[in-house]
């Protein structure tokens, strides 16, 4: 299950091939519109409210944790953690019963393991809610590859990845680099690193 910013992407899997897929036009955008209309601010606003202040679960929220907004109207408005968190955890809950029916319409095969991933997973906390929406068989991916540290380009290097084994199945190799180029950057850097050693050596006999 991929929770995007404008759609849920579900993909059923059975030994390591895709067998079925289907979308769910809603994604995580919902919780801005959400926030935005609770508070009645900028769904610019909103988006960073959630990223850089609210948790996926109020049991993580903290009440004492306060954050000052300015509404559309310019009034000052003081909001906590666990207001905030509370509209957050139940436009998650909804998006998470979405895929679990899509799951439904999708097979009536028993699933042994959910696998979550998408922006919104970054949020404190998400992996509580879906412990509880999916009775304890969903798991969030974090992403690990070095370069991509962020949950939310989850989507994007599973499709570079799926296209350069793709090319490696039929033997191919691409790179975006010319060999030309890759010649000419080699030589940039041999060259840095000769300048470097050079300027060490006289440095060192300068000194003394």
């Amino acid at each position: 299950i991929n929770v995007g910013y404008d759609k849920i992407d579900v993909s059923i899997y059975n030994k390591g091939i895709m067998i079925k897929c289907d979308s769910c036009y809603e994604g995580s955008r919902l919780i801005d519109k959400d926030l935005a209309y609770m508070y009645k601010i900028k769904t610019g606003q909103a988006r960073k409210l959630k990223e850089n202040f609210a948790v996926a679960t109020t049991k993580y929220a903290d009440g004492d944790d306060t954050m000052e907004l300015t509404t559309k109207d310019g009034e000052i408005l003081i909001v906590n953690q666990l207001n905030v968190s509370e509209v957050v955890e139940a436009r998650i809950v909804y998006l998470l019963e979405q895929a679990k029916n899509q799951i439904s319409l999708l097979t009536n095969r028993e699933i042994s393991n959910i696998i979550i991933t998408g922006g919104i997973s970054e949020l404190v906390g998400f992996s509580s809610i879906c412990e509880n929406v999916f009775e304890n068989r969903a798991l969030v991916l974090d992403m690990k590859t070095m370069g991509i540290r962020s949950n939310m380009y989850s989507s994007c290097f599973g499709l570079i990845k799926y296209f350069h084994n793709k090319l490696d199945f039929r033997g191919i190799n691409y790179s975006m680099i010319k060999d030309d180029d890759v010649n000419t950057l080699s030589k940039a850097n041999s060259n840095k690193k000769d300048n470097n050693i050079i300027n060490k050596v006289f440095g060192y006999f300068k000194d003394e």
